[in-house]
């Protein structure tokens, strides 16, 4: 309400003066200056400034934060002096204490981090379980769920990356994909479906098709190509293997490549690309490779 009777209102207009803006406010008033609160007449949160909050215990906690927003019940809910950050949705960063520079869009999205800064978090349940990491991205309903820790990691899809625990540089892209996949730093995983992964799996590169099956994979020594392949240009490959040390053929192997380290293979040279067809391993000349 305006304290100044009307006559003394209707004199500044008239004398070309004008009113000074205070709190833009929407339901009550709280008095804090640079704040704006749509919801219930509580005034926890706003200590800092440039703040706006929607919803029940949203923001409840802050003591010193600045330039944030917070929309939906306890939404930011333990924000203490973190800045520059955006919670939007039922619980969205809920626990994020001191953490700067972060979104959290989405139930639960991000609810458990404390004081990583630099993330975001997309999607209902994105990034749920990521409690100090920092630099990273989850887009999709449960990216990066179960990631407790880990920094520099990328989880895009519906589950992607769901199972991972404290992983630190990856990238995970996919619909339910990375699964199995819990321990183990600097994997790159494209393609849906992408399961059975080893628990430990790191630094890694898998490329697979839309219904999970894997089509190539490098492993730091092995290059893995599964299906027809059809390659033009230079190649050099760098890393193989005697014949000795091929793995026992097998139906999971079928369609997967190797290199001969050894020439003493008679009659196949040192470098000889082999192919196994899930019972040998075949020469590109139909010819099967014995010791």
């Amino acid at each position: 309400s305006d304290a100044r009777t009307p006559t003394a209102h209707a004199a500044t207009h008239a004398a070309g003066g004008s009113d000074s803006l205070g709190d833009a406010l929407v339901g009550t008033i709280n008095g804090v200056a640079g704040t704006v609160r749509v919801g219930s007449a509580d005034t926890a949160g706003f200590s800092g400034v440039a703040a706006w909050k929607s919803g029940v215990d949203a923001g409840l906690s802050n003591t010193s934060g600045s330039y944030w927003l917070a929309q939906g019940a306890s939404a930011g809910h333990s924000n203490t002096s973190g800045n520059s950050w955006i919670a939007q949705g039922v619980n969205a960063g809920r626990s994020n204490a001191i953490g700067n520079s972060w979104i959290a869009q989405g139930v639960n999205a991000g609810r458990s981090n404390t004081s990583g800064s630099y993330w975001l978090a997309q999607g209902e349940n994105a990034g749920y379980s990521n409690t100090v990491g920092s630099n990273w991205l989850a887009q999709g309903v449960n990216a990066g769920y179960s990631n407790t820790v880990g920094s520099n990691w990328l989880a895009y899809g519906v589950n992607a990356a769901f199972d991972n625990i404290d992983s630190s540089n990856f990238i995970c892209v996919g619909f339910n994909t990375g699964r199995g996949w819990l321990h183990g730093d600097g994997n790159i995983i494209i393609g849906s479906y992408i399961s059975g992964l080893p628990a430990t799996l790191a630094n890694n590169i898998i490329i697979g098709t839309g219904d999970g099956v894997i089509r190539y994979q490098f492993d730091g020594a092995i290059h893995n190509l599964s299906g027809s392949s059809s390659i033009s240009g230079n190649i050099k490959i760098a890393e193989s293997a005697a014949f000795a040390n091929l793995p026992t053929p097998s139906g999971s192997l079928n369609g997967y490549y190797r290199t001969l380290l050894s020439s003493t293979v008679p009659p196949r040279a040192f470098g000889r690309l082999v192919r196994c067809n899930g019972t040998n391993w075949i020469d590109f000349d139909g010819t099967t490779i014995t010791a």
